[in-house]
């Protein structure tokens, strides 16, 4: 009997196991399929920009044009590769940071291009009037008037992405906030990116900063780094010197997945962080019991099962390296008291449906960059119904950190990074 219901056991999990693989291939054959007819028109479209500035010398306009994406695919497949610690190799830093700067102008350039030459189609051509009629300019002196505005654009953002993450502080109305939580300070940092250009001195700033607002809590939802955590030890170490009350809690990002997640977890242990996998910690504060749950990134189910964010388990489940990390009452389990403020980490902001029926009152989350920089944020509140900044869903406050550090181009126009600083309060 015992054998019949351990063979059926291993049939449905043969079968639950075959039919993520199928999902995986069908998600990964889709978004191959869609980077590829991107990539096929913003190549075509570049192409035409080149040639459109540069008419008498159409060859040199197609090779600048194409070099522009072997520089930017090249820096990202030589940092990708499994063999190669090129890190701190003085080349291999100069290509990251011409990349970075290219990739800026080009992701600056592109949009803006696009949309001034769909305005002086319908102009000429009529369409936004009823008849066309001539314009007091060339479409190649705009060409180069655009080409001024990005190059003031790049460097600008490239400015303000140096001078590194301002700390913002955020009051947030908690229904019911117990009095010994009122005041209770949680510093959230998130989407580092430490690598290519985000090193040791900039990951020092980050941690002077956080440490300085003496926070009850540190948090930090994902995106720690871009790169092997082995290869970037000398700059992850800084984030050993966070300092709180009551510990600092991690959870993983879509890019700690694009590297080696276990390798990232087994040194943010040794930084002294809390990691939480689709688990929870209890602490006790004052005389009330608090819940801090963190859920993985989606991009877990390409490591494992245990990966696969899931809110419901995070909500009750207590590790018990976890417990055993805690000065609490609470080890024995998360239902033996009910807590009275339950805060949940996750690195994408869209779960908060499933964080409010769960009853949380706190969602941190990062992902979004808040666009990062002009004019992609003006774009992100197409793609996330909470994208920067706070948020009320019912009963549950949302806060998502636009990110601490940058991603690939070192551009940070309109939107700032950060260290949020929030500080519960019980609303008036």
């Amino acid at each position: 009997m015992n054998y019949r219901l351990e063979t059926r056991a291993i049939r449905v999990h043969d079968i639950v196991s075959c039919q993520l693989f199928r999902q995986r291939y069908i998600i990964r054959r889709v978004r191959i399929r869609i980077i590829g007819i991107t990539l096929f028109f913003l190549v075509g479209y570049t192409v035409i920009k080149a040639v459109e500035i540069l008419p008498s010398q159409p060859w040199l306009a197609v090779a600048l044009a194409l070099g522009i994406f072997v520089l930017i695919i090249g820096w990202q497949w030589i940092s990708h590769h499994p063999q190669w610690n090129v890190n701190d190799k003085i080349w291999y830093r100069v290509l990251a940071w011409c990349a970075s700067e290219v990739m800026s102008f080009w992701s600056i350039f592109i949009p803006l291009s696009f949309v001034t030459d769909l305005i002086y189609l319908f102009v000429r051509t009529g369409l936004l009037e009823a008849h066309a009629r001539p314009l007091p300019f060339s479409m190649r002196s705009l060409e180069f008037f655009m080409l001024t505005v990005t190059a003031v654009m790049t460097i600008a953002g490239y400015i303000i992405a140096l001078a590194g993450p301002k700390v913002r502080d955020v009051t947030v109305p908690i229904e019911g906030l117990p009095a010994d939580l009122n005041g209770l300070k949680i510093a959230q940092i998130s989407d580092l990116h430490v690598g290519s250009t985000i090193r040791r001195r900039y990951v020092e700033r980050v941690v002077a900063k956080a440490n300085a607002v003496q926070a009850d809590l540190v948090t930090v939802t994902g995106d720690l780094l871009d790169g092997w955590a082995e290869r970037l030890t000398e700059h992850l170490n800084p984030l050993s010197g966070l300092q709180s009350r009551h510990g600092v809690y991690y959870v993983t990002g879509n890019h700690e997945y694009y590297w080696d997640a276990h390798q990232t977890i087994d040194k943010i242990k040794q930084f002294g962080f809390v990691p939480l996998i689709n688990e929870s910690v209890p602490l006790k504060i004052g005389e009330t019991h608090v819940l801090v749950s963190g859920i993985t990134d989606p991009a877990g189910q390409m490591l494992s099962e245990d990966h696969i964010p899931d809110v419901a388990r995070a909500a009750r489940m207590v590790g018990a390296a976890q417990a055993a990390h805690l000065n609490s009452d609470l080890h024995q389990g998360a239902d033996v008291v009910k807590p009275l403020l339950r805060v949940l980490l996750s690195h994408r902001p869209d779960v908060y449906r499933e964080a409010e029926e769960h009853g949380f009152h706190l969602q941190l989350s990062g992902h979004t960059h808040g666009g990062q920089y002009f004019p992609y944020n003006l774009m992100m509140r197409f793609f996330h119904k909470f994208h920067r900044g706070l948020h009320q869903y019912g009963r549950l406050a949302i806060y998502v950190n636009p990110g601490s550090g940058y991603w690939a181009p070192a551009n940070r126009l309109g939107v700032p990074a950060e260290i949020s600083v929030l500080t519960l309060v019980s609303p008036v």
